[in-house]
């Protein structure tokens, strides 16, 4: 490693475990770190995931390891994932980033990170059980995808290590809707709907997603979808997003985790309308949406659409 990069590394790594510091100056060292991946970047990421008391920050630190394709973050992920102390949005996160990392592990530390998953499908937190189940499901379809299907899923537009595949056949967004409307179909099949809809990257794709936010509001077990979709229209960043957004945001009844990817992704977009809405939040009940609020007005000035090449 050359001594500018270890330079950098330190900095930001002692910035991100630094409590004291600013949680917006704290989010940049962690990008910061993200983007070195490193072995090194790990041992500060799992530092703070562990030590902290911001739930927005440790579950971000979980999201980070599971974009940077660095296998020797698994045995820290299963730790915070299996600890039922922690919070179940961290543990989600963390699950999460196991099945991005399990196509990565040597054979014998596959099999402990689908152990380990397999485990957690009857977790007291939907959240998590849900969430290693979506692993599973990607795995299973990893091992056994041929090289047309995998050439047909992969979308350059999205460079996201995301938690199910797009569909590898072309389906009509009628087709779509009806997945994810249809409450007998699978999770897995409706997060393939989800980033079908997402790779269209076009307004009827926007509706469509944010139809469905409406249509699972009031529904406690599709949180995780809900959020999910949070998510996805933060990496399309159009503005036709935001009423839905908007709704789930104001929505004291939506759990937090999807709140805060609501609200996150609404800084994504960044125009005045949204900026405006985000700062009657900086005060929000929940610390979650709140810190999320002051994030995604800092982020604003980085991350604004009008600044992005999409």
């Amino acid at each position: 490693m050359s001594p500018s990069i270890d330079n950098q590394l330190q900095t930001a790594g002692k910035i991100l475990i630094d409590s004291k510091e600013p949680l917006k100056k704290r989010f940049r060292a962690l990008f910061t770190l993200k983007n070195l991946a490193t072995p090194d970047t790990i041992q500060w990421i799992n530092q703070a995931m562990t030590v902290d008391d911001s739930v927005l920050l440790q579950h971000e630190c979980g999201y980070c390891l599971g974009q940077m394709g660095l296998v020797e973050a698994v045995p820290y992920l299963i730790d915070i994932l299996v600890d039922t102390k922690q919070n179940a949005i961290t543990r989600h996160e963390c699950g999460e980033a196991l099945g991005n990392l399990a196509c990565l592990c040597e054979a014998e530390m596959k099999k402990k990170v689908l152990n380990v998953l397999q485990n957690q499908l009857d977790d007291e937190s939907i959240l998590v059980s849900q969430t290693c189940l979506l692993s599973l499901d990607k795995i299973k379809w990893q091992d056994n995808v041929d090289e047309f299907e995998l050439k047909a899923v992969r979308c350059e537009r999205f460079s996201t290590h995301d938690p199910a595949p797009q569909f590898a056949d072309s389906k009509t967004l009628e087709e779509l809707e009806s997945i994810l409307m249809d409450k007998k179909s699978s999770l897995h099949n409706k997060y393939r709907a989800l980033f079908s809809l997402r790779n269209m990257a076009n307004s009827d794709g926007v509706h469509s997603l944010g139809k469905t936010l409406s249509y699972y509001k009031n529904d406690r077990n599709m949180d995780l979808l809900l959020h999910e979709i949070g998510y996805i229209f933060g990496q399309l960043c159009d503005p036709d997003s935001i009423p839905y957004l908007k709704e789930i945001i104001a929505s004291k009844d939506c759990h937090e985790i999807a709140r805060h990817e609501c609200t996150e992704a609404l800084g994504s977009i960044g125009t005045q309308d949204a900026i405006d809405f985000l700062e009657k939040f900086l005060h929000d009940d929940k610390i979650v949406v709140r810190q999320s609020a002051e994030v995604a007005l800092d982020m604003t000035d980085y991350f604004s659409c009008d600044q992005l090449d999409v």
